[in-house]
């Protein structure tokens, strides 16, 4: 496979599908591709109890805050592309721009991908409408409020897959080039987790080694890791 360079890929596309829909199928195209690269991220790290549990040992708030963030900013990705095309009289770049621009041939298939999307990503709209987006006060306030739907692996890695039907469609249409959604965030992730085991191992042993020698913790390690942390005058 040769890579090709931005502007080369963009005039593909817009060669092979005309200009409107070239460049809205190249955004959309990218765009699930970094959803799919954070959510391999998301599941490299959390899949497993105990990488999480190495996490939570090393960085506990911070493993949590990043969990949070990586969940909700997929399933948002995800509402946006599935959004309406327009809202409050702005343009939205979603899948449901596409089918006035394709040929009238494929309209129906497309329709039915793009329906088919949508209804995988409903439990996404949810926790935008009353988390992500909005603190709903009944879900804030009531213990008995409804309880926002599920949003497990497998619904999140399904609804993924439904968006990418849609790409994948148009780029064998009109490319006659089949396109295949890899894992692509998963080496960063994994690097990450053999660090800190490595790191935890080392504090395990320098511990041992201070408690019998007298060393002080931050000894060995350049002040820039730790010359900040009086972190609670930030707010001062």
């Amino acid at each position: 496979m040769v890579d090709k360079s931005l502007s080369e890929t963009y005039l593909h596309y817009t060669n092979a599908m005309g200009q409107e829909l070239g460049e809205t199928y190249l955004h959309i195209r990218n765009k699930i591709f970094e959803i799919a690269c954070v959510w391999d991220q998301y599941e490299t790290l959390f899949s497993k109890i105990e990488r999480v549990e190495l996490l939570n040992q090393s960085c506990g708030l911070l493993t949590l805050n990043i969990q949070r963030t990586f969940l909700e900013h997929v399933l948002m990705g995800m509402c946006r592309l599935t959004d309406p095309p327009k809202s409050a009289n702005r343009e939205n770049l979603t899948l449901n721009r596409l089918p006035k621009l394709v040929k009238t041939s494929i309209s129906t298939k497309l329709n039915a991908l793009i329906d088919k999307a949508k209804i995988s990503t409903d439990f996404c709209r949810d926790w935008r409408n009353r988390r992500i987006a909005h603190n709903d006060l009944d879900l804030s306030l009531n213990e008995k409020a409804k309880p926002l739907e599920a949003a497990s692996r497998i619904k999140v890695t399904h609804a993924i897959k439904c968006i990418f039907n849609v790409v994948a469609f148009l780029e064998l249409e009109y490319c006659e080039t089949e396109l295949w959604l890899i894992a692509t965030g998963n080496d960063s992730a994994i690097s990450l987790l053999f660090d800190i085991f490595d790191g935890a191992r080392k504090q395990e042993e320098d511990h041992a080694n201070a408690s019998k020698n007298g060393i002080f913790a931050a000894d060995g390690y350049p002040s820039w890791l730790y010359d900040d942390m009086n972190f609670g005058l930030r707010y001062k």
